[in-house]
């Protein structure tokens, strides 16, 4: 945004005038008239939004420049107020790589000198570390930092909890759960989805909606699309509304539409594309005439920024999020920002007191206590310490999230920075409710493709380096020997059988370390091929396996552990694991990490 005048205070725009006086860069075409008219808007007072590309910082800049020329001596000096929203995405590269052409543009604009710059942003951690890397924390006072104060009225992480199972566990995803083979819809999903169509409505309420963030492809051939999702939900729970918010286009269907309103159904729909694109105003029409029923969105990109996912009665209830690995903390916490605003009254007025979100655990943890380190940061510069020397001091275990992942832009390489500036105190338990859920199901309790790789590695006594064992060899053990009841499978047909893949990516992350201490595994490479074998300090801290490290103690006794016939398809599945194992983990190893290196 560009507010422009003559004087130094920006006069409050009036509603009377206001449609004429707020001016849209991409409306501004070369034309002759229009740039003229653009100038004299602009010249008595106005507000200039501008998009994130270099083109629309560039043509900003040419605007105002050539109104100064205009202007001439005899007149007050054009002066303006530059406010960048959403400024952490404006901050693309560190200071040692050369800026991409928007940085340099918006570096420009700086340049005419505004009267105020005003960087507004709910993810200000990576701006915080990408100032530290510059030498610039330690003169920033604690008054040019300004916090919203939330009113009791809004819905905040602390109202977004995971689902519960029957023993009162949380209930997260897996990083190897949701999968292009399952469309990115696993038995939890749709446990998600069965609650959220089975709510029941209360008479003067809305009913529920759903965001999904987990499908990355939106037209690709070779992608599970947020088309095809939303299709499987439809086939699933025909008479709900899934709506696809993409870049190009928002589009809404259901499979029971009313008599009334036949077009609604397939193959037809609705489509809303360029100055239509609005979804408030989409979501408030469904709602004229599906009031109750459940809406679904499915989204990627579309979830992370800008949009307001809600209309006047209808607020988020549920929430599927999981990105891909690459993606930045920031960008996850702002799409989890979709399902979080001023809307506590709406939400139990159709019969909620939270919202339920289904994502990993470690970006549950995230998503939890963001926001709660940037207030603690806030006390310590209010106490009376520089930016800097509040970040550089010890800080709570809760706020140790990170996780080995970058925290902002992958270009600006802010992770060597952030594992040097912060210090965290070791995690109490409850504080960081993701890791303790994980740490669990890695026990002698729990359940899933961690767990049964653990016991796997304790059976086979890979103990030591030279004991360690290859991902095809786990995946053998898997395949040939009866780990059902660590996968939580009570019978074959209860989940799809694991992969060389899942396993692979499941000993990735037992082979980092976590907040609470070491890693659960080491990772060494013998020839062509990453070996595995257990971590002593990593294992022993997971309940109930003190001692179960050990090299002679194995979890599971031989008795119970019976062999099963080997079918054709399983021989063969294991041959080509074998074949695709060494090809694989030498691709990975020039992306990986690989703590043992």
């Amino acid at each position: 945004y560009v507010h422009t005048g003559s004087g130094l205070e920006l006069q409050k725009l009036q509603s009377s005038d206001s449609a004429a006086r707020v001016l849209r860069i991409n409306d501004i075409t070369n034309s002759d008239g229009k740039r003229r008219w653009a100038l004299s808007e602009l010249g008595r007072g106005a507000c200039l939004i501008v998009n994130n590309t270099a083109a629309a910082i560039s043509k900003a800049r040419s605007l105002i420049t050539e109104l100064r020329g205009l202007r001439g001596e005899n007149h007050p000096k054009m002066r303006f107020a530059l406010i960048v929203d959403e400024a952490d995405d404006f901050y693309r590269t560190n200071p040692e790589q050369e800026s991409i052409k928007m940085e340099e543009q918006l570096r420009q604009l700086e340049g005419l000198t505004p009267v105020l710059k005003f960087e507004v942003t709910a993810t200000l951690l990576a701006i915080f570390v990408a100032l530290t890397a510059d030498g610039k924390t330690d003169n920033v006072p604690a008054d040019d930092i300004f916090y919203v104060e939330a009113s009791q009225e809004y819905v905040g992480p602390q109202q977004l909890r995971p689902p519960t199972d029957s023993d009162g566990h949380d209930i997260f995803l897996d990083e190897t759960d949701l999968t292009k083979a399952n469309v990115y819809v696993d038995a939890k999903v749709k446990r998600l989805w069965k609650a959220a169509v089975d709510h029941k409505v209360p008479a003067a309420g809305h009913g529920p909606l759903i965001l999904d963030a987990t499908a990355p492809g939106v037209y690709a051939p070779n992608q599970v699309t947020i088309y095809r999702k939303a299709k499987k939900l439809l086939e699933t729970h025909p008479h709900a509304i899934a709506i696809v918010v993409a870049g190009a286009e928002i589009t809404w269907s259901t499979h029971r539409p009313l008599e009334s309103r036949p077009a609604d159904g397939p193959p037809d729909g609705n489509t809303f594309k360029n100055g239509e694109k609005h979804f408030s105003a989409i979501l408030q029409k469904i709602d004229s005439h599906y009031r109750q029923r459940p809406v679904f969105v499915f989204g990627y990109s579309q979830m992370m920024r800008g949009l307001s996912y809600r209309s006047k009665r209808r607020v988020p209830t549920h929430f599927v999020l999981q990105f891909k690995g690459g993606m930045s903390l920031c960008k996850l916490v702002q799409a989890a920002g979709r399902a979080m605003g001023e809307q506590y009254k709406q939400l139990q007025s159709n019969g909620f007191d939270h919202v339920e979100i289904l994502t990993l655990a470690d970006d549950y943890d995230v998503i939890r206590n963001y926001p709660g380190f940037l207030e603690k940061i806030k006390q310590k510069m209010d106490s009376g310490l520089s930016l800097g020397d509040s970040l550089r001091e010890q800080h709570e275990g809760k706020y140790a999230f990170f996780n080995n992942k970058e925290l902002g832009q992958k270009k600006m390489q802010l992770k060597p920075a952030t594992e040097d500036l912060f210090k965290f105190q070791r995690p109490q338990q409850g504080e960081l409710p993701g890791l303790d859920e994980t740490e669990f199901q890695l026990g002698t309790q729990g359940k899933g493709l961690g767990r049964a790789v653990l016991e796997v590695l304790l059976d086979v006594s890979a103990h030591s380096e030279d004991e360690a064992v290859t991902a095809a060899d786990i995946l053998q053990e898997l395949m040939t020997t009866n780990y059902d009841r660590y996968l939580g499978k009570q019978a074959a047909s209860d989940a799809p059988q694991v992969d060389l893949k899942q396993v692979r990516t499941r000993l990735k992350s037992l082979c980092q370390p976590t907040a609470k201490g070491e890693a659960f595994l080491f990772q060494t490479r013998n020839k062509n091929s990453f070996r595995y074998y257990i971590n002593a300090a990593g294992i022993e801290r997971l309940p109930g396996r003190s001692g179960d490290a050990g090299a002679d103690l194995s979890v599971v006794a031989a008795a119970d552990v019976e062999a099963e016939h080997l079918s054709t398809t399983t021989l063969r599945r294991l041959e080509e694991a074998r074949q695709d194992d060494n090809s694989a983990e030498q691709q990975d190893d020039n992306t990986a990490d690989h703590p043992m290196e």
